[in-house]
């Protein structure tokens, strides 16, 4: 979760945003993370079963189960969503790279992005925005690490050229990531515009509330990775005085909006 929301919101709203990233990064991590892939299917099928278990029950002793059960994050929750992610992340478990930018997104969209929508009663608007952050998470690893990670798509790779790694003491970016970068967070933001964000509930401590902060975040970083990732790999990630003083805005006008 970014340290801009942490520093705006308050009280429940940020304990949920909590509990809910901690419950996608715990699941969206298996598919990169475990190298057996019936291994990483076991543990994905765990995860699937114990939260639908604490939907039922209302009880469970992993910690980040009990976090949505005591935030009441799962009162609204979409059950076809969650699964319909969790299935998403296991075909991920043995499969080569995505042969195009499309295929990536629509992935993240279908394993982030419905997994994120299940808190919200499945909305298709925050299976965007959730698709958007993965993206955002993944581009801003690569700029500030370097590498060649899996994730790359094929048709990019072929348009732009192999991305040959460079070390910790490069001025500049490779011309060819700086194009996939630029590309991948434009397309991601143009798919982002077309539907608009879900709107947040009278609820200052509501779970839309705590997302729609957190998505006007990602849209920030986005913007800037399409337009300059030699600047956000210089800064490492870290939040500029630019989008604290945005992020601080925006808290400001969802907390007007949603005043009684």
């Amino acid at each position: 979760m970014y340290e801009t929301c942490q520093r705006f919101l308050r009280g429940r709203a940020l304990g949920r945003l909590r509990a809910a990233s901690a419950l996608v990064d715990a699941v969206t991590e298996i598919p990169e993370t475990v190298s057996d892939p019936g291994v990483a299917l076991v543990k994905l099928k765990w995860w699937r079963d114990a939260v639908n278990e604490a939907v039922d029950t209302g009880q469970h002793q992993h910690p980040v189960i009990q976090a949505l059960i005591e935030t009441g994050l799962l009162g609204n929750w979409d059950r076809q969503a969650w699964e319909q992610g969790i299935v998403a992340l296991g075909m991920r478990c043995d499969s080569g790279p995505f042969s195009s930018q499309s295929e990536l997104m629509d992935w993240c969209r279908l394993s982030s992005g419905m997994i994120e929508s299940a808190f919200v009663g499945g909305a298709e608007p925050q299976q965007v925005a959730g698709m958007a952050n993965a993206l955002l998470l993944w581009l801003e690893a690569w700029v500030v690490q370097g590498g060649s990670p899996g994730w790359l798509p094929l048709d990019l790779l072929a348009r732009h050229g192999e991305v040959r790694a460079t070390g910790k003491e490069r001025h500049s970016l490779p011309d060819a990531q700086v194009d996939i970068t630029r590309n991948l967070a434009a397309t991601a933001l143009e798919r982002w515009r077309t539907l608009g964000p879900v709107e947040a509930s009278a609820d200052h401590d509501s779970i839309t509330a705590a997302f729609a902060l957190r998505d006007h975040v990602v849209q920030g970083r986005l913007a800037m990775l399409a337009k300059s990732p030699d600047t956000v790999a210089k800064r490492g990630g870290a939040p500029t005085f630019g989008e604290t003083w945005s992020t601080w805005r925006a808290a400001r006008r969802l907390a007007a909006k949603l005043a009684p």
